[in-house]
């Protein structure tokens, strides 16, 4: 039954970004919590996104300009740094304080 609830909703999700340039990460959150805890549903949520980005750069890569990327790039990796942070830790911390208020409630 799991493997049918992932990639259902990651074909939905895709179809509907194929289709109109956003709104795959929306589609995922809206099915994924339903079966997983919030944590665990972002990061599947970025890693089918970020597989997806990387599959539409593939396929246009002839006309991604990387003089164009770099400052970008720079930019990311600069706030990272001196944040301290990265996608993936900032994911648990967002998540931290749903738990706390979950915890309080019981």
């Amino acid at each position: 039954m799991l493997s049918v609830l992932i990639p259902l909703p990651a074909l939905f999700a895709g179809v509907v970004q194929g289709v109109t340039g956003f709104g795959a990460g929306v589609l995922l959150m809206l099915f994924y919590p339903l079966w997983f805890s919030i944590a665990q549903s972002s990061a599947m949520s970025q890693f089918l996104c970020t597989v997806l980005c990387f599959s539409i750069v593939l396929r246009y890569r002839q006309h991604v300009n990387l003089k164009q990327c770099l400052l970008p790039i720079a930019l990311i990796l600069y706030k990272q740094r001196v944040s301290g942070s990265s996608p993936l830790t900032s994911t648990v911390h967002i998540s931290q304080p749903w738990k706390d208020v979950r915890e309080e409630q019981q």
